[in-house]
C-alpha cells in the first residue's frame, strides 16, 4: 500500500468537510445512470418509436458492462490515482451520454450502456473507498487484500464483528444511492423529457471534472498502473458471449427465435466467445476467474448465498411491472414508491450492526436476512389483508353453511374499470333467489331476504372480505370508487352529471366516500362527488390514508341493511 500525503486526495488547504461533500458529490452522475432504463423506459420509447425489448436489452448490458468490472476491483481501489482515474472515467461518461441523448441506433445505445456500466462500477468503487478513508480514517482495502487474514479464531470472530458493522453501512449507502438515482431519474424525466437525463448527467459531469482540477493535485506514486491491455481480452470475451446470450433471450421471442437469422448468429457468436472465455481462463491467459479461490468453502457458500440473494431479489422487478401495469401508476409515482424501501434498508441496517456489535455471528446475520425476505415474499403473494382476515373468512364460511343452506359465496355482476363487466364476490348474506329477482330492487330495511347471519356480516362489512380475491385477480383494488351493478349505472349515467368518470378508474374494496359515511341507502349524489373527488386528488399517500380510516370507521355500517 502506498503512503498518503497530508489530506489526500486533496490539496491542504481543503477543509475536510467541504471535501467529504466533493466526494458524496461526485456519486450524482455515478447514481443517476441507475435509473436510466428503470422507471425512463415509457418516455423513451415514445420518443425513440422504439419496442420495450430495446430497452430492456439496453438495461441488461448495462448490468454486463458493471460485471465486467470484477476483475479488477482490486487493482483500481489500491491504485490510489483519485484524480486520474476520475477525470478519465468522467470525460468518457459524458461522451456516452452525450451519445445516448442523440442517437437513436439501439446498437450504439446498448453499447454505451455497456461501457458506462464499467465505468459506473469503477468511479463508484474507487469514490467509496477514497471516502472511507478520508472521512473516516479507515483503510478498507486491507479486508479485500490476500494475504492479511485472520491467521487465529479470535482474529476470525473480530473480522466477523467488524464484517456485521462496516458491510450493512457500505450496503445501505449504496442502496440508498441507487433508489435516490431511480427517483431522481424519474422526476427529470416526468417534469421535461427522457433526453434530460442524459443533459443533467453531462452538467454533474463537467462540475465534477471541474472540481477535481481545482481542489485534487497530482500525486505520483511509484511503479506503473497495475492495469494493462492484456488483462481485458477474456473480459472482452466475457461481455461478447453474454450480450449476445442476452440478446437471444430479450428478442428470441418477438422474432420467433431461430427462425430469425440474426438469433441464430448470435448464438453462434455467444457459444464461440464462451469457448474463447473458458480457454483462457483454463490456460491462465489472462484469467477472468480465480478458480483456485473456489477451493475455499467460504468463496463457496458466499457465490452461492449472493446468487439466491439476487434470484430473491429479483421479484423487485415484479412488484415495478404490477405497480405500472396492473395500478396503473406513472413513472414518477412508482419511483416514488420505491423510495419507502430506503426506511426498510436503514431499519435493517442498523438492527445488522446493532446485533453484530454484539457479537452475533455473520452467518446468523445471513439466516434471519433470508428469512424475512422468504417473509415479504408471502406477504407480496398471499397480500397482507388475506392473511389478516383469513380467520374471519374461514369462521364466517362455517357459520353461513351451518346457518343457511345455499352456496356460501355470492357473486354479481358490477361494473369496473373502462365500462368492462366483472363479478364481484361476496359472503351469502341472503336467502336463495332466483337472478331476476335478486335484481328487481334494493336491500331495505328488516328485508325478509337477510338472513341473521347475514344482517350481521353486512353490517360489519365481513361480506365484503372475498372480495380480496377480485384484487388478486386484478378487477378490484384495495381503494377506489365502489362498483354498481349494471341496470343502476344505466340508470345514475343518466340522471348524475359526471357519473361515468368513477369508471376511469379500477373499483375498490373501500373509498373516499365510504369512510365518509356514504355507503349503503345513501345519497348517491354525494357517493358520487366523493369518488370524483379521490379521482382528481388521488396519491399513495391519500390511499394510506383511505385504508387508515377505514380500519377505524369504515367497517361498521349502520346504513347496511
Amino acid at each position: 500500500m502506498p503512503s498518503y500525503p497530508k489530506n489526500y486526495p486533496f490539496y491542504s488547504w481543503m477543509p475536510k468537510p467541504l471535501g467529504i461533500i466533493i466526494l458524496l458529490f461526485f456519486f450524482l452522475p455515478i447514481l443517476t445512470v441507475g435509473g436510466v432504463y428503470s422507471v425512463n423506459s415509457t418516455e423513451m420509447m415514445s420518443g425513440l418509436g422504439i419496442i420495450s425489448e430495446h430497452i430492456q436489452f439496453a438495461n441488461f448490458v448495462t448490468s454486463i458492462g458493471m460485471a465486467a468490472f470484477a476483475p479488477f476491483l482490486y487493482q483500481l481501489v489500491c491504485v490510489r490515482r483519485e484524480k486520474m482515474m476520475c477525470i478519465v472515467g468522467f470525460a468518457f461518461m459524458y461522451i456516452f451520454s452525450y451519445i445516448c441523448a442523440k442517437t437513436d441506433s439501439v446498437f450504439l445505445l446498448a453499447l454505451c450502456s455497456l461501457l458506462t456500466g464499467f465505468l459506473r462500477m469503477v468511479l463508484m468503487m474507487v469514490n467509496l473507498f477514497t471516502l472511507i478513508w478520508y472521512a473516516g480514517g479507515m483503510e478498507a482495502t486491507r479486508n479485500i487484500t490476500p494475504g492479511l487474514e485472520p491467521k487465529d479464531t479470535a482474529g476470525w470472530n473480530k473480522l466477523d464483528i467488524e464484517r456485521c458493522v462496516s458491510q450493512p453501512a457500505v450496503y445501505l449507502f449504496f442502496m440508498i444511492l441507487g433508489q435516490s438515482g431511480t427517483a431522481l431519474t424519474a422526476w427529470l424525466s416526468f417534469e421535461y423529457e427522457w433526453k434530460y437525463v442524459y443533459y443533467f448527467m453531462m452538467g454533474i459531469l463537467l462540475i465534477s471534472i471541474l472540481l477535481l482540477f481545482i481542489t485534487m493535485p497530482n500525486y505520483k506514486f511509484p511503479g506503473r498502473f497495475p492495469i494493462n491491455f492484456r488483462k481485458f481480452g477474456n473480459v472482452t470475451a466475457f461481455c461478447i458471449s453474454l450480450t449476445c446470450l442476452t440478446y437471444v433471450l430479450v428478442y428470441g421471442k418477438v422474432l420467433d427465435w431461430y427462425d430469425d437469422e440474426s438469433i441464430r448468429w448470435a448464438t453462434a457468436v455467444s457459444i464461440l466467445f464462451a469457448g474463447i472465455f473458458l480457454y483462457m481462463d483454463v490456460t491462465r491467459r489472462s484469467p477472468y476467474v480465480l478458480l483456485d479461490a473456489f477451493k475455499l468453502r467460504t468463496i463457496r457458500m458466499g457465490a452461492l448465498l449472493y446468487l439466491l440473494l439476487m434470484v430473491i431479489n429479483s421479484s423487485a422487478m415484479f412488484v415495478n411491472v404490477f405497480a405500472g401495469v396492473g395500478m396503473h401508476l406513472d413513472n414518477l409515482q412508482n419511483a416514488s414508491l420505491g423510495n419507502w424501501c430506503m426506511v426498510g434498508y436503514a431499519i435493517g441496517a442498523v438492527i445488522a450492526m446493532v446485533l453484530g456489535g454484539k457479537g452475533l455471528h455473520f452467518k446468523y446475520l445471513f439466516a434471519m436476512g433470508f428469512f424475512f425476505l422468504s417473509l415479504s415474499a408471502v406477504f407480496m403473494y398471499f397480500v397482507v389483508a388475506l392473511i389478516l382476515f383469513s380467520p374471519v373468512m374461514l369462521i364466517t364460511a362455517i357459520v353461513i353453511k351451518v346457518t343457511s343452506p345455499g352456496p356460501l359465496i355470492f357473486k354479481q355482476e358490477r361494473i369496473g374499470l373502462k365500462n368492462k363487466p366483472f363479478y364481484m364476490y361476496k359472503f351469502r348474506s341472503m336467502v336463495v333467489q332466483e337472478d331476476t329477482d335478486e335484481k328487481k330492487e334494493w336491500t331495505t330495511k328488516n328485508d325478509p331476504r337477510v338472513t341473521p347471519v347475514g344482517r350481521f356480516i353486512r353490517r360489519t362489512s365481513i361480506d365484503e372480505l372475498p372480495q380480496l380475491f377480485n384484487v388478486l385477480m386484478g378487477t378490484m383494488s384495495l381503494v377506489g370508487p365502489r362498483p354498481e351493478r349494471p341496470q343502476f349505472v344505466d340508470k345514475f349515467k343518466e340522471e348524475i352529471p359526471r357519473y361515468m368518470i368513477k369508471h376511469q378508474v379500477r373499483p375498490g374494496l373501500t373509498g373516499w366516500a365510504q369512510v365518509n359515511g356514504y355507503r349503503g341507502d345513501t345519497s348517491i349524489r354525494k357517493r358520487i362527488e366523493y369518488d370524483l373527488y379521490y379521482i382528481e386528488n388521488w396519491t399513495i399517500g391519500f390511499d394510506f390514508k383511505i385504508i387508515l380510516l377505514t380500519f377505524f370507521k369504515g367497517f361498521i355500517n349502520k346504513n347496511a341493511y
